[in-house]
């Protein structure tokens, strides 16, 4: 069994809603549920353990019951996604965690398993660039060694819990860079083996206005190719 952390306790200021984004509607769904509706019919998760913050605890709960979503909990969300974490890891009971985002609803059933069943005790999805990569400078890289990362990730539990503790007073958006920047500090990297794969194409972050209607394109092109 895995323990999974679920991220929803952002604020989504880019989404331009006037309310979290999490809480969106897709085809009269809320985004929050896409995610949660898919772990749910995965055997090997245990534990759901969604950050949520206190101005809309009330309203995750009540969508939890109104969609029948069994066996989890609830903890405090942080100011960053990197405190929303750390909360949620001292929740944890399983050897291994796997770490979810409420505003990636594509993430599919065959993602989550390749990721849990992945022999590592670090394991990242990315989506490979497309596009010319370049930096600010006007460097070129070669696209195909570039990609943007996905969720969900895998971690050894008490590893992922080390970087935490001991990057408090450092800054990331994301696991990996966080782990990344630990490992600068220490010169070793603390996982025993790393594992990073092709994520999926459709299993989008939704962030800004427009993503909201790219997903709603996604559903209907899925309903119409009959795509699970």
């Amino acid at each position: 069994m895995i323990d999974v952390i679920y991220l929803a306790g952002g604020i989504g200021k880019r989404a331009e809603l006037g309310y979290p984004k999490q809480f969106a509607r897709l085809k009269g769904k809320p985004v929050f549920i896409y995610g949660l509706e898919t772990l749910r019919h995965i055997d090997e998760i245990g534990k759901i353990i969604i950050a949520n913050n206190d101005k809309t605890i009330d309203k995750a709960i009540e969508l939890l019951t109104e969609y029948n979503i069994n066996n989890w909990c609830i903890c405090e969300a942080g100011k960053t996604r990197q405190e929303s974490v750390y909360n949620g890891l001292i929740n944890v009971k399983t050897k291994n965690v796997l770490i979810c985002e409420a505003v990636r609803p594509f993430m599919s059933k065959d993602l989550i398993q390749r990721v849990i069943m992945a022999d590592g005790d670090c394991v990242v999805p990315i989506d490979i660039s497309t596009a010319t990569v370049i930096d600010i400078l006007g460097n070129s890289y070669d696209r195909n060694d570039f990609g943007t990362v996905q969720m969900p990730q895998k971690y050894a539990t008490d590893k992922l819990l080390e970087v935490h503790s001991f990057m408090k007073t450092k800054t990331s958006t994301d696991d990996m860079d966080l782990i990344y920047k630990y490992s600068k500090i220490h010169d070793k990297f603390p996982f025993n083996r790393k594992i990073i794969f092709h994520g999926e194409r459709e299993n989008i972050k939704i962030t800004y206005p427009i993503d909201l209607k790219i997903a709603e394109a996604i559903l209907n092109y899925k309903e119409g190719n009959k795509i699970e």
